[in-house]
Formats: C-alpha cells, sequence, structure tokens
C-alpha cells in the first residue's frame, strides 16, 4: 500500500497527522534519491539526535574534556519537527512507508534505528535501487511536473503523448496540463477507493474547462489503472465509476457507434480479455500475419476493424489498450507476457492429449 494510501484510511488514528503528510509529500520527489533522503532525514527529522550530541559535548565540555575544547552551539534547522515529537514522529512515519516500497531509503533509516531498539527482533530494512525505481514507475505518484520532457520520459506517457497532439491538443503547454490534472486525479482516486461513496462523491466535485479535457482525462486515468494496478478489486470497481462517469461523452469525442452484431461470435467479456486479445493480435501484425488481396501487410488500423466487425466488438481504440510499452515492461512484465505464457501451457496440454 502507498503511503498515501495508507494515510487516507487511516487519517483519524495517526498522531501528529499533519508533519507526517508534510514529510511524505516533502520526499516524494526524493525516492529516488539516497543522499538528497539522507540530507533531508538530518534535516528536518533529527531533532533529537542533534540536541542528545549537543548535551552530550556540553556536558564533555563543563568537565574541560580534551575531547571538546570549544562550547559548543546547538545546530537547528528552520521548520524541522519539534524535539518533543520528533520520536513519535519518526515511529508513525515508519508505520506509514513499511508497505511502500518507493520510501526505501526513508525505510532503512528509520529502520536502522528501530533495530538499533529491538535487537532480539530485526527488520529487514536494506534499500534496493531496482525496487524502489520500479515502485515509483507502477505508483506514477511523482506530479505536478514543471516540464513537459520529464513526463514524456516514459513510454506509456509518450504514447499517450503522441495521440494527444496528433488528435486533441495544439500547444504543448495543454498537454502539460492534462498530464499534471490526470495523474492528480489517478493519485487521488487511489487514495479514496476504499470507499465506493467517496469515489462517487470525489468524481461529482471534478471540475474541467470542457467536456473534452474532461472524457480524455478520464479516459487516460482508465488506462493507467488497467495498466498499472489490474489486480486492484476495488480500482475496478473505480474505472467501472469513472467510465459511467463519461458515458454521455463516449459518442462525440470516441466516435463510437453502437455495433449490431455480423456474427454469431462474440469475444468474452471476461475481465482482460480485450486486452489480452489485442496484445495477441497486435503481436501476429507485427510478425507480418495478415496481408491484403494484393499480399501487402495490412496495416494495424484495419486489422483490428475486420476482427471488431467479426467478433462484434469495438476495436478502434486498440492503440490506447495495448500494454507494449517498455515502461510498463519494467513495472509489471508478467502483466505484458502472462497471456503468451498461458497459450503455451495450453498448446503443451493439447499436445499431451495426442
Amino acid at each position: 500500500m502507498r503511503a498515501k494510501e495508507y494515510i487516507s484510511q487511516n487519517s483519524s488514528s495517526i498522531k501528529h497527522l499533519d508533519e507526517i503528510i508534510k514529510v511524505i509529500n516533502d520526499l516524494l520527489p526524493l525516492r529516488k534519491n539516497k543522499d538528497a533522503t539522507d540530507l533531508y532525514f538530518n534535516r528536518f527529522l533529527a531533532s533529537d539526535i542533534r540536541w542528545q550530541n549537543y548535551l552530550l559535548q556540553k556536558e564533555l565540555y563543563e568537565r574541560k574534556n580534551a575531547m571538546q575544547v570549544e562550547e559548543p552551539l546547538l545546530e537547528e534547522n528552520k521548520d524541522e519537527i519539534p524535539v518533543e515529537i520528533i520520536f513519535e514522529v519518526r515511529n508513525t512515519l515508519l508505520e506509514v512507508i513499511a508497505k511502500d516500497e518507493s520510501f526505501g531509503y526513508l525505510y532503512y533509516l528509520l529502520g536502522t534505528e528501530k533495530n538499533s531498539r529491538h535487537k532480539s527482533e530485526p527488520i529487514d530494512c536494506i534499500p534496493n535501487k531496482k525496487s524502489i525505481e520500479d515502485a515509483i514507475i507502477r505508483y506514477r505518484d511523482d506530479y505536478p511536473k514543471q516540464l513537459l520532457d520529464d513526463y514524456l520520459d516514459d513510454d506509456f506517457n509518450y504514447k499517450q503523448y503522441e495521440f494527444l497532439k496528433n488528435n486533441i491538443f495544439d500547444k504543448e503547454d495543454e498537454i502539460l496540463l492534462f498530464f499534471n490534472k490526470a495523474y492528480q486525479i489517478y493519485d487521488e482516486i487511489r487514495c479514496c477507493k476504499h470507499k465506493v461513496s467517496n469515489v462517487n462523491s470525489y468524481c461529482n466535485n471534478l471540475y474541467f474547462k470542457t467536456d473534452k479535457e474532461k472524457y480524455f482525462i478520464i479516459m487516460f486515468v482508465v488506462s493507467l489503472i488497467e495498466e498499472f494496478e489490474s489486480s486492484d478489486t476495488q480500482l475496478e470497481r473505480c474505472k467501472k465509476i469513472l467510465l459511467n462517469f463519461v458515458q454521455p461523452l463516449n459518442y462525440q469525442f470516441n466516435n463510437e457507434e453502437k455495433l449490431s452484431a455480423k456474427s454469431n461470435v462474440f469475444l468474452n467479456s471476461k475481465k482482460g480479455t480485450k486486452v489480452n486479445f489485442i496484445r495477441v493480435i497486435n503481436i501476429l501484425c507485427e510478425m507480418g500475419f495478415f496481408t491484403d488481396g494484393d499480399k501487402v501487410q495490412s496495416s494495424k488500423k484495419d486489422v483490428f476493424e475486420t476482427f471488431g466487425n467479426a467478433l462484434n466488438c469495438n476495436l478502434k481504440s486498440f492503440q490506447n489498450d495495448l500494454s507494449t510499452t517498455q515502461a510498463a515492461s519494467n513495472a509489471d512484465m508478467r502483466s505484458v507476457t502472462k497471456i503468451f505464457e498461458d497459450m503455451i501451457v495450453k498448446q503443451k496440454q493439447i499436445l499431451e492429449k495426442k
């Protein structure tokens, strides 16, 4: 569970809530950087440690100990958490980030302190750089950004950027606003996902300048849920609420006509079937399985339109549904490849029956 979700679900019982929220927000952009996390910890989360060092040095000085010749000065930092509460704040922080892999460097600092007090029951708090980076990619809560390029260093975002630039927005500053707002909604919807009533209320209170902005931002949030949190049952309910929220705008902006049945074969409506089907057909397209009457390789657009007609489903949005980005692969390779693994297993079972 992300730290922000833990705070949202347990806010009534969290001690020093304001301080905890501030620390989490301050450290969000620093999570990849061990040195920056260490510096922040020493500046703002260690007032009691500095106080104890000061008292020790003062005692040595007053005793005229050779180890402390000069009178010590108490080092204080502006906005540091006061000595009176900092120990409790650190203990609470450890609980808040315990299951948030993206805060691995902070967890190490807090866990090391806990292990020094409870040596008989140490916790494993050694940070893993790859786990931290993978979690940040998966969580996608590092926003807002000041530069559009900061979003585009990610294949999943870049594909969306190409679509927006070619079809929706003329100016790049509009696309930056799009990403900032979409990721804000994606973050906040996850924080209230545990109560359907909260999700409904949240959606109803969202403000958009235009219906176009509303439709495409919400659909992007839906694609984020499908891509990075497809196994989260609470978010699956949130996705349905979001789709209902923009359902009246489907025809206007997606140009999707209700398809009349063209055959007696339909694509199974089971969760995940459509996107897995698209993944399989996309690979076959890449391998050159489909051609027109002149044996010229067919475009993906034509291929998916043909399969959509045959299976009585609309596959015009296949570009947005595809899950072949490098970012997604880094975050959760199995979510992209599982359908192909399942096909191999099934083929082996078929061969074994013969």
